[in-house]
């Protein structure tokens, strides 16, 4: 993972310290300054850690000062950014588990060297629990997005009866007095065709929007939702696409048994404010007559390349034939299909595209599940033996934090656990964190373990920083 890392004078120290506790925890640092000791504005650091977590530069962030207000009240200040001000193991803890807090903040006055440290350590090693906790989230991000009214959209909006009054508030007779925001969605636009989406990217051009594509198969569940909700936080408008490309299903699997739900995903995708879903026909992207394919290579041969041959090869085709119908600014993946993500980063990196690549946190049922459209498959037994997966992930982790750091012995860890819930080890592998190449000892580069397992028929991924 990469973290920002921020500080004025006062906090100059601990920063230090604790982005030496980041590295040995295998994360790549990004140092924002100051590196110095004379007299700065806290303010100007926070605005870079802040603006590189927004644009996707780095997932996470560090903020230190002499208390750690200044710099988690300017922090907070940029949309999508949750600081968090920690003086105990206790809260930094917490603020991940039920915050999903994406930067820690620190005084080095308050909290010293030692204790700081500590902090952070709990603070990088903690997941977001989602469940309820995402349910406030979601309330924090209307809060952020409330005079959305007051701005000109170039849709239909679902509010667009309500009109504010001139003193900024919403009419509300049986609240007397009580201030309401409104939040403003377009309507969603289903596009079947190519044509269609093009007439609506130049319409957004016109009128000098910004655009962020979340790229779906449909059967939406939150992990899904938390995309469009990122999209929103680096554009204008969202757009999304809905389908099951068959270009990257292997002869022999679930190609037409895969779940579909297009009037719910409509709904679901409607109510989070994506303004358009390109959900066509086979035949409008794959017509009559074409054979042109996009393939990455290198980073595509191991973990599910090498299971699913031409995989991923059909991913970054359809991939490819969506950036070049919507022209998005951005586009959001989430780190669920982390191989899929490190691909299509080097996709556009390659072919000089003009588009920021943005990975999401993956989302996680309250026990550990990785969200998955194929969850649904699952048996209740089948059900309970799949925690197995983010277990063995876990376990790896846990014994790569406490000092084993060869690889080896990380994949017997990871693979007794897998065993222990009957599932049938694929790959379990410990990889340099971009460019995916197996590593024998973990090192000061960043490291991931991903793993796929069958739990009876169903193959399942996951991945963890190690």
């Amino acid at each position: 993972m990469r973290i920002a890392i921020g500080s004025d004078h006062a906090g100059l120290n601990l920063k230090r310290e604790a982005a030496a506790v980041l590295t040995s925890l295998g994360h790549e640092i990004v140092e924002c300054g100051t590196t110095g000791t004379e007299s700065v504005d806290y303010p100007d650091y926070a605005a870079k850690v802040a603006e590189a977590i927004q644009k996707g530069d780095c997932q996470m962030g560090l903020l230190v000062c002499g208390t750690g207000i200044g710099m988690s009240i300017a922090a907070n200040k940029f949309k999508g950014i949750r600081a968090a001000l920690c003086t105990c193991e206790w809260e930094a803890r917490l603020t991940r588990q039920h915050n999903n807090a994406n930067i820690l903040c620190m005084g080095e006055r308050v909290v010293g060297i030692g204790l700081g440290k500590a902090i952070a350590e709990v603070f990088f090693t903690t997941e977001f629990e989602g469940g309820r906790h995402q349910k406030r989230l979601d309330k924090i991000a209307l809060i952020e997005d409330r005079n959305a009214w007051a701005a000109p959209s170039p849709f239909p909006s679902a509010f667009s009866h309500f009109q504010p009054t001139a003193d900024g508030r919403a009419p509300n007779p049986g609240n007397s007095g009580r201030l309401f925001f409104w939040r403003t969605k377009a309507m969603l636009k289903v596009a079947r065709t190519v044509a269609e989406v093009r007439a609506f990217r130049r319409e957004l051009a016109k009128q000098g929007k910004t655009l962020a594509l979340v790229p779906t198969m449909g059967f939406l569940h939150e992990g899904h939702l938390s995309l469009f909700r990122e999209a929103a936080r680096h554009a204008d408008v969202v757009g999304a696409s809905l389908f099951v490309n068959p270009t990257q299903f292997g002869p022999n699997e679930d190609l037409a048994s895969y779940p579909r739900d297009e009037k719910g995903d409509f709904a679901k995708m409607e109510k989070e404010g994506v303004s358009i879903v390109f959900a066509p026909a086979p035949e409008e992207v794959y017509p009559e007559g074409e054979e042109t394919r996009v393939e990455v290579t290198g980073i595509t041969q191991g973990l599910c390349g090498k299971t699913r041959p031409g995989h991923f090869r059909g991913v970054t085709t359809v991939v490819m034939k969506l950036f070049h119908i919507f022209q998005p600014d951005a586009a959001v993946f989430g780190e669920k299909d982390y191989q899929q993500l490190m691909v299509i980063r080097r996709m556009v990196k390659d072919m000089f595209m003009d588009i920021r690549i943005i990975g999401a946190p993956l989302v996680r049922e309250a026990d550990g599940l990785a969200l998955s459209s194929r969850n649904s498959y699952l048996s209740a037994e089948d059900r309970k033996n799949a925690l197995g997966l983010s277990m063995a992930l876990k376990a790896v982790r846990e014994a790569a934090q406490s000092g084993t750091k060869d690889v080896k012995a990380l994949h017997d860890i990871g693979s007794a656990v897998l065993a222990g819930h009957h599932l049938k080890e694929d790959y379990l592998e410990i990889v340099d964190a971009e460019s995916l190449r197996p590593v024998e000892v973990i090192g000061a580069r960043p490291v991931r373990a991903l793993a796929a397992a069958y739990c009876g028929k169903v193959r399942l991924i996951d991945n963890m920083a190690v």
